[in-house]
């Protein structure tokens, strides 16, 4: 094994510590962690079983848990609803390489995309989701809540207005731009899930 310095040493935490690290954001880090590719892939196979992941603008280590742990959610939501219009997200997200949009295109796949309801577990022709009156308040915030994780996990960025103008009033739209770090945001699971 490598000689363990204190740059390799930060490497080690600064991963174990990140979802990921951004080139854009930290690239002293970055270039670092790439210098040190080999000896730190070999050391988080040999001692945790976790996978280095490096791509052309960040690094992240694949951490699999097997039970889930309160501290693994996401802090700032504070419903199901907010998770839900996440992945919402994500779905729009995939396969938008650096591409800009509208916040208004956001809230037209997050009305498509989110989970509708029936009975007998049909899919019910009109929307569940609205952006106006109560409960569309309610519904602007939790898609809100999902806009600033996406921020702030670095998958999209803020080009033009604010999102915060979105809570307020439905007409509110901001323009948005895709960093293509969606594809590498979920984890790549070789079988499937059921």
């Amino acid at each position: 094994m490598k000689k363990t310095t204190q740059e390799f040493l930060e490497c080690i935490h600064q991963l174990l510590d990140n979802f990921w690290i951004v080139r854009k954001d930290n690239p002293e880090l970055f270039y670092e962690i790439k210098n040190n590719e080999g000896a730190l892939r070999d050391y988080f196979k040999d001692y945790f079983r976790f996978k280095l992941v490096l791509g052309a603008d960040f690094a992240k280590l694949e951490k699999f848990q097997i039970t889930p742990q309160a501290a693994t959610g996401i802090s700032d939501f504070r419903e199901t609803k907010d998770y839900v219009m996440f992945y919402c997200v994500l779905a729009f997200l995939d396969g938008k390489n650096s591409k800009q949009f509208a916040l208004s295109d956001v809230c037209q796949a997050v009305v498509s995309y989110y989970p509708r309801s029936g009975t007998d577990n049909a899919i019910v022709d009109s929307p569940s989701l609205t952006w106006k009156g109560k409960e569309g308040y309610r519904n602007r915030l939790s898609l809100y809540h999902a806009l600033k994780e996406a921020v702030r996990r670095c998958l999209i960025e803020v080009v033009d207005r604010n999102i915060e103008d979105f809570i307020d009033k439905e007409t509110g739209d901001a323009l948005l731009r895709s960093t293509g770090l969606v594809k590498y945001f979920m984890r790549n699971i070789n079988f499937g899930l059921e």
